[in-house]
């Protein structure tokens, strides 16, 4: 029997009385039932039993339609599979069926044995069908692992993770969750495993050693060594900018900077380690637009404390267009009609007060009606890159000039 659908699975997990865990799909074009089934499920021949767990939704399996959400039981599943569902620049994935490295895409399906690699200024995200999420941060190679538990797992080779309740393998360790935990984990060029507790609590385990590792304390797992005893974070950047010059000299600490264009910080455009947060810095080499930044303090070791509070800030279009009027000229006084013209250099066109002007050879002029007591005339030149504003304010005199 042929099912006309294709189903993409979020991350919500859900509980029911018939089953332990379920996982709500959308329906989408594409695939179709039969073939979700052959790809995803450990035995195929049990898809009735979807059909019958969502009998009030789908009344008829040869009839589902796209936006349509469904359930499926996780234990049916074959694999602890996920989904790429943000990336930024240069991604590639490399499948577990062989090939070479490809460009990603959001939206990829993921499976065990699968890799990705994050090239420079390169972020992507992955959650996986279990609830939990992977943040990978640039110059970073990991591969996705088989797991019969319901932890999803990966291995990382380079670079950096921030982790959600994920399983992960270094060259030197292993990070097992404890719980709904947040870590970071990063791995230097002498495969030394670093590891910061942001949520939670972890296990790291080494040659034999296991050292629990609570929130807002970190460990060093040198490669063939067991790890060591948990130390303290930085202070929160909130807390420690006001001494930031004492700090600096007295401890050999430095700042993470981080600026994103969205608060949630997985578009990020500045990731980088630096002694200099000033927002000149910070501002420095961004186009246009609204941003967030957030600093966060850095130890001798390299190991980051909390970030700080997220600050938005926006950077301005620069323009080299001018703008000034030359001439009033009252046209009827009860009205308030007045006849402006003036002289705009490097201008597509000119609004005073939101009435365009007709602008021939530099000059313009347009004709505008001020209600009673208003002080002030606005006038914007838009240009090639962006625009200008001037104002112009009434004297008691009744003379229109620049405002300060």
């Amino acid at each position: 029997m042929k099912i006309s659908t294709a189903i993409l699975i979020t991350i919500l997990i859900l509980f029911s009385p018939l089953y332990a865990e379920l996982v709500k799909v959308e329906v989408r074009r594409g695939n179709t039932l039969h073939g979700f089934a052959s790809k995803y499920l450990k035995d195929p021949s049990q898809w009735p039993k979807i059909y019958e767990l969502n009998n009030k939704i789908i009344k008829d399996p040869n009839k589902i339609f796209p936006g349509q959400i469904i359930k499926i039981p996780i234990e049916m599943l074959k694999d602890k599979v996920g989904d790429i569902t943000k990336l930024q620049n240069n991604v590639n994935i490399k499948k577990r069926e062989g090939g070479d490295w490809q460009k990603g895409a959001k939206g990829e399906r993921l499976f065990p044995e699968d890799g990705i690699l994050t090239g420079k200024k390169s972020f992507a995200r992955v959650d996986f069908l279990v609830g939990s999420n992977l943040k990978i941060y640039e110059n970073s190679l990991i591969y996705l692992k088989p797991t019969k538990i319901r932890t999803a797992v990966a291995s990382l080779l380079e670079g950096g993770l921030n982790v959600s309740y994920v399983r992960i393998i270094t060259p030197s360790a292993e990070v097992v969750p404890k719980g709904e935990s947040i870590y970071d984990i990063d791995i230097d060029k002498n495969k030394t495993t670093k590891v910061s507790v942001r949520n939670g609590e972890v296990d790291v385990k080494a040659q034999g050693k296991t050292v629990a590792v609570a929130k807002g304390y970190r460990t060093v797992v040198e490669f063939n060594k067991v790890p060591e005893l948990p130390v303290p974070l930085p202070l929160r950047a909130d807390e420690a900018l006001e001494f930031k010059d004492d700090i600096l000299a007295s401890s050999n600490l430095n700042f993470y900077l981080q600026v994103s264009e969205t608060k949630d910080f997985e578009d990020i455009v500045k990731d980088e380690e630096t002694s200099d947060i000033s927002m000149e810095y910070i501002r420095k080499d961004l186009k246009p637009g609204k941003y967030y930044y957030r600093i966060a303090v850095v130890d001798k070791d390299g190991f980051k404390g909390d970030f700080s509070r997220p600050e938005a800030f926006v950077i301005r279009i620069l323009s080299d267009a001018f703008v000034e009027l030359t001439g009033f000229e009252i046209i009827d006084q009860n009205e308030g009609i007045i006849k402006v013209t003036g002289y705009a250099r490097n201008a597509k066109s000119v609004v005073v007060n939101g009435y365009p002007s007709r602008l021939k050879n530099g000059e313009f002029e347009t004709t505008i009606v001020l209600t009673e007591g208003q002080p002030s005339i606005t006038v914007t030149a838009i240009g090639e890159e962006g625009i200008v504003l001037r104002k112009y304010r009434r004297t008691d005199d009744g003379l229109w000039l620049p405002a300060k």
